[in-house]
């Protein structure tokens, strides 16, 4: 009998594990998943705070019309020091493991951040002499480039809701275009060599792209199915690219008409517009 009476205590306390284990299972599901609520207020989030950035961009575009270099700059720097915060956070808290650190191959990282400084090099060159009213609506062919992309290297196959955007966005691209009654298009006063070499530069991003979902999936083969944390993607991404915008600085100033000499006052002068004061007179001289 005793021996009977603790084979139905051992068989309940494992009854009570087995039970607590389901209840933890649980909990992990319904922190991973969350509420349809607390999933469609961060989709808002997210559309909201994404469509402030673009336009408070374009609005910054207007008075910083000369220092695009230097509002560039706050761009990448900004978001390395934003992405690694998060990364720094989400490190302590546990959510990203070394094994998510160690997995990625590094190699990857260095030909983003080649083909982000390639794209701003390229785009500057390309702006320079292009209206600045232009160059929103250029920067829409990205969305070609990754279709492309993902088609040629990712082997991914297009839905057709996507290639209905693409056409969609191509089609407000060229009404915007289209001469007016009033007068000629925005086009009318663009170098066409000039509009090929800022489309060309958009083309390099939209590969870098297709090489950060590659890193998710051998990253996912590595971890046996465990998805790879966006933010040490979008970190090591962002490092690599200002890293490599600091290398490329020598050509980058020559495209802006400007020695690296002068480029401390320069983005001094980027400095005093960003913030609302009048700047010197060297950009302005450096693009007449």
């Amino acid at each position: 009998m005793r021996s009977g009476f603790l084979a139905r205590k051992k068989a309940s306390r494992y009854a009570l594990k087995a039970s607590d284990d389901r209840h933890e299972i649980q909990k992990d599901d319904e922190k991973q998943g969350g509420s349809p609520f607390a999933a469609a207020a961060s989709i808002g989030v997210v559309v909201a705070t994404g469509v402030a950035n673009r336009v408070l961009y374009k609005l910054a575009l207007v008075p910083m019309g000369d220092y695009v270099f230097v509002l560039s700059q706050f761009q990448t720097f900004g978001y390395c020091l934003v992405y690694f915060s998060f990364l720094a956070a989400r490190l302590r808290s546990g959510q990203v493991t070394k094994e998510m650190l160690g997995v990625t191959d590094k190699r990857l990282f260095i030909g983003i951040g080649a083909l982000e400084a390639a794209s701003s090099l390229l785009g500057f060159i390309g702006a320079s002499k292009l209206p600045g009213v232009t160059l929103p609506l250029l920067q829409q062919s990205i969305i070609l480039f990754q279709l492309l992309l993902s088609g040629l290297f990712l082997k991914k196959q297009l839905l057709t809701s996507q290639i209905l955007g693409a056409i969609i966005v191509v089609a407000g691209v060229c009404t915007a275009a289209f001469p007016s009654e009033a007068g000629a298009g925005i086009f009318a006063q663009a170098p066409a060599l000039y509009i090929a070499i800022f489309v060309a530069s958009m083309g390099f991003p939209a590969l870098s792209s297709s090489l950060k979902e590659k890193i998710f999936g051998d990253a996912k083969e590595k971890m046996g199915g465990k998805d790879l944390d966006i933010f040490v993607v979008n970190s090591l991404g962002s490092g690599a690219q200002a890293i490599a915008v600091f290398l490329l600085l020598p050509l980058l100033t020559s495209v802006r008409g400007l020695s690296l000499s002068e480029l401390p006052q320069y983005v001094g002068d980027g400095v005093s517009c960003f913030r609302g004061l009048t700047p010197g007179p060297l950009a302005q001289a450096g693009h007449q």
